[in-house]
């Protein structure tokens, strides 16, 4: 991923924590702490197993059912292993059929291939801006370090461990 080593006045830094269960069950009754003040999701599925779609349609219902319908929660439905293609087992008709109904953004990934994996990240941070400056109000759209989200604002997300310089490392939140 890239990382801003200076800033301009078309760049909006985003530092993202991401929780990643991993879709296990052991996991799903922390499900609520990990979703409760969450700006997004990315919810995976493998093209290859359809169990795993089956999944994900529970963990959407679960994650509107947490955080409700007023705010939509910007989710990402990504199948992974788009490289083992000839081995598909999730209909991709019914993926793109599920992710409108749910208002939810599709896209394949390889993790194997580094296929798209930036993208998901780009996209998903891209679509809880837009939603924070929703709710916030146009003129006054604030993101959390402070900088007003424009539109023609670059977005750069941070390596792990980094921290913009202008962020204050002991703030919270």
């Amino acid at each position: 991923m890239s990382s801003a080593s200076s800033s301009s006045k078309n760049q909006t830094q985003v530092k993202l924590s991401i929780w990643d269960t991993a879709g296990q069950e052991r996991f799903h009754s922390l499900g609520p702490i990990y979703y409760r003040d969450a700006s997004g999701a990315v919810l995976v599925y493998d093209i290859t197993d359809a169990s795993s779609f089956i999944r994900v349609q529970s963990w959407v219902k679960e994650l509107r059912k947490m955080v409700g319908e007023a705010d939509k929660l910007p989710i990402i439905l990504v199948g992974n292993k788009c490289d083992l293609e000839s081995q598909r087992q999730v209909d991709e008709t019914e993926v793109l059929e599920y992710a409108q109904k749910v208002e939810a953004l599709h896209l394949l990934v390889s993790a194997k291939m580094a296929i798209n994996i930036e993208k998901v990240f780009l996209e998903l941070t891209r679509r809880m801006m837009v939603q924070r400056k929703k709710r916030i109000g146009d003129k006054q759209a604030v993101n959390a370090f402070g900088g007003v989200v424009g539109k023609k604002q670059k977005l750069v997300i941070l390596p792990p461990g980094e921290v913009p310089p202008t962020v204050n490392q002991n703030s919270c939140c």
